[in-house]
């Protein structure tokens, strides 16, 4: 359903946005160096058809990353790692969804 799909994306996708602009604001005020460590998964970088969703919302993830690397001038980090597949709730209800 749309609302679950919009549940995906808010808690994938959406908070670690937000979680990053929140961390990234505050290194720039305290002029300290500092890192943040973004969550995607593996699903962020090879398509998964049970799970489109999903995987758009790590490969968000992944490329909203990848775009802050110019953070560096200020000493300020942001990666993201990429855990392989878990089987989840959320994921199965998404996948009986389509």
């Amino acid at each position: 359903s749309v609302q679950e799909w919009e549940a995906v994306l808010a808690v994938n996708l959406h908070a670690v946005i937000r979680g990053t602009q929140l961390a990234v604001k505050h290194f720039k005020s305290v002029k300290q160096p500092g890192t943040v460590i973004n969550v995607a998964s593996l699903g962020g970088l090879y398509p998964m058809a049970i799970a489109p969703v999903y995987a758009a919302s790590k490969a968000g993830v992944v490329n909203f990353t990848r775009s802050l690397a110019h953070l560096h001038t200020n000493h300020i980090r942001v990666c993201a790692i990429c855990p392989g597949y878990t089987t989840t709730d959320m994921v199965t209800k998404q996948s009986d969804s389509l």
